[in-house]
């Protein structure tokens, strides 16, 4: 019994104390009950240590199920799938694990179809880097797109841009700007007290709101300029822009999102607050931000253009890294407050809507928020190196091969070669998020795998050569070593993400970083219709013309090229020439869904 505790009667010796005793009695200083004694560690656990020539360290309970060198290599397989994008969930590991010790012959103590709670509960005891994390959901586009060659490509762009015009010792020429949606309402589940076991506990809120756009814009040294709030409607209240920050502008909109004709407004809002001289403009590549209008504007106002990588804005964008996480919460905080202030009134409205908003965004927007974003981002001070490893494992499961390579038709072989084999196998093991591997990989217990260790380092840099590209997808082995089976890392592998399609598609404006300026625009700008050509019925038209028109909006021209009259109705596209003509002129209803031919080409 421990003297200190008298209550703790297993394990009360101390590892110094027993390493102490058992090198007593091996040199011969002091006998087996002497050193008990001594030493405070019972007789018959000293004699067990020196009879069966142990390791000389305490351990309590029964013997673990996987090995320490396995769990290890598993505990490696858990972090790596949770960077790729793929973690697995404990109701998964806990299957996976039971699997294992099937196949390979494993004894265990699981009593169900699957390991058990308190094999779980000690696994994280005795490997403390894992701990349970909550998810967040990650688009597959931005997994995909931020990788490495699209990273450094932007970094190479942006020091162009700020090398050309001198602007990399100049932070407050350098501005980001960003829309931030903002629900008239909580945007998450506050923590509330309430009797203990209460199986509901509500809160009387709008479980859905109007959203307002909050239009944000911020340089590197940390200076905000005032914002730009766009709100649903048509008709603007003048009481709404009471209390704003100074400086605010209001402008309303069909929906309250942000449209080509808001984007110039902010523009011009944006030149009133700017520094002389040029500067430059970091924004994301939305389509209201795209347009030809908008580099006219810029050009008239001294603004360079820079429009991020699509889907790469949430390791890219300042606004997002620095302001807008704690826009939202304190946001609620000061909802809550506002509730709590007016009881009779527990919803937010255009009307009441700045006083939530104006110290919300006195406490988000600070110069410490704006300037750690920058520097977040890598773009000032500029460092291309900013982005961890980490952020770039998503991408892994989506890498191609260099094309037009040996090392492309081996990847191809192999992998041919694999889904033969495992096409095979009666069994298979249910993965992570529903994803298969086989159990015929399980083979003996005591095997290692060598490609599971680079797997799970190896492939978090990009190569920069064909030649160690294997080692970053991770390949199928050959054909020579696919009989080789038994390893952890083998059972869970990184998963590999299929193209759905072989279609080539034409790349967007912004599927890498760009400066905007009227030349990518000149195909897209409206042409209007020379009417001075068009006699009687029948009028000529430029088929090119008429494409980019309604290809930019169907709504902007209603010209049918039957009737000859510009009217709102249901109309129909030729798929020869491309024209719009309405459906009532050719004899057609919603309901009829074949391929149309105006009767112009027919003829």
């Amino acid at each position: 019994m421990n003297p200190f505790n008298p209550q703790k009667k297993r394990g009360s010796w101390t590892q110094d104390g027993l390493s102490k005793a058992v090198d007593a009695v091996r040199l011969g200083n002091l006998s087996v009950n002497a050193a008990s004694k001594r030493y405070v560690v019972p007789r018959r656990t000293l004699r067990r240590y020196l009879s069966n020539n142990q390791d000389v360290k305490s351990k309590l309970g029964c013997k673990a199920t996987l090995k320490t060198e396995e769990e290890r290599e598993l505990s490696r397989r858990i972090i790596r799938l949770a960077n790729v994008g793929y973690p697995l969930t404990s109701k998964m590991l806990k299957l996976n694990v039971f699997k294992y010790c099937r196949e390979n012959g494993i004894t265990h103590r699981f009593t169900k179809e699957t390991a058990g709670r308190y094999w779980l509960n000690n696994f994280l005891a005795r490997n403390p880097e894992i701990s349970k994390r909550k998810a967040q959901r990650l688009n597959p586009a931005r997994a995909q797109k931020l990788n490495k060659f699209i990273v450094g490509d932007h970094f190479e762009k942006l020091q162009n841009v700020l090398a050309e015009n001198k602007f990399l010792n100049f932070p407050e020429k350098i501005f980001n700007m960003d829309e931030k949606g903002c629900r008239l309402q909580l945007h998450k589940d506050p923590e509330v007290l309430a009797k203990k076991g209460s199986k509901r506990v509500h809160i009387v809120a709008k479980e859905r709101g109007e959203s307002v756009t909050v239009v944000a814009c911020g340089n590197a040294t940390g200076n905000v300029i005032p914002p730009m709030i766009l709100f649903p409607g048509l008709r603007k209240n003048p009481a709404w822009e009471k209390n704003l920050p100074t400086g605010s502008t209001t402008i309303m909109t069909r929906k309250g999102s942000m449209t080509t004709e808001s984007f110039v407004s902010f523009l011009n809002h944006f030149s009133r607050f700017k520094p002389s001289g040029p500067c430059l403009l970091i924004f994301d590549g939305a389509k209201s931000h795209l347009d030809y209008s908008i580099c006219e504007v810029a050009e008239q106002n001294e603004i360079i253009l820079y429009c991020l990588p699509s889907n790469t804005t949430h390791e890219l964008q300042p606004l997002d890294k620095g302001c807008f996480r704690s826009f939202e919460i304190f946001w609620d905080q000061h909802t809550l407050l506002y509730f709590n202030m007016h009881k009779e009134q527990q919803d937010i409205s255009k009307l009441n809507f700045a006083d939530v908003f104006t110290p919300t965004w006195e406490k988000s927007m600070t110069q410490a928020n704006m300037k750690s974003g920058f520097k977040a981002t890598g773009i000032f001070p500029f460092n291309p190196f900013v982005i961890p490893e980490e952020a770039f494992a998503p991408s892994i499961a989506t890498e191609l091969p260099p094309p037009n390579t040996k090392m492309a038709d081996e990847t191809v072989t192999a992998y041919a070669l694999q889904e033969q084999h495992n096409s095979n196998d009666d069994h298979s093991l249910a993965g992570p998020s529903g994803l298969q591997t086989n159990v015929s990989q399980l083979g003996s217990r005591h095997s290692t795998s060598s490609s599971s260790d680079s797997d799970i380092t190896g492939d978090l840099a990009q190569p920069s050569s064909s030649s160690d590209y294997s080692d970053s997808l991770h390949i199928p082995e050959s054909t020579a070593n696919l009989s080789r089976r038994g390893s952890i890392g083998e059972m869970l592998p990184t998963p590999k993400k299929k193209r759905k399609t072989t279609r080539v598609m034409k790349p967007a404006i912004n599927n890498r970083g760009v400066v905007l300026n009227k030349s990518l625009f000149e195909d897209n700008k409206d042409v209007k219709l020379d009417s001075s050509k068009n006699s009687g019925n029948s009028k000529k038209y430029n088929t090119k013309s008429v494409r980019q028109i309604t290809a930019s909006k169907k709504s902007e021209s209603w010209y049918c090229a039957i009737c000859c009259n510009d009217e709102v109705k249901d109309m129909r596209l030729c798929g020869v020439c491309e024209i719009y003509v309405h459906e009532e002129c050719v004899g057609l209803t919603k309901d009829d869904k074949e391929f149309f031919i105006c009767p112009k080409c027919l003829l």
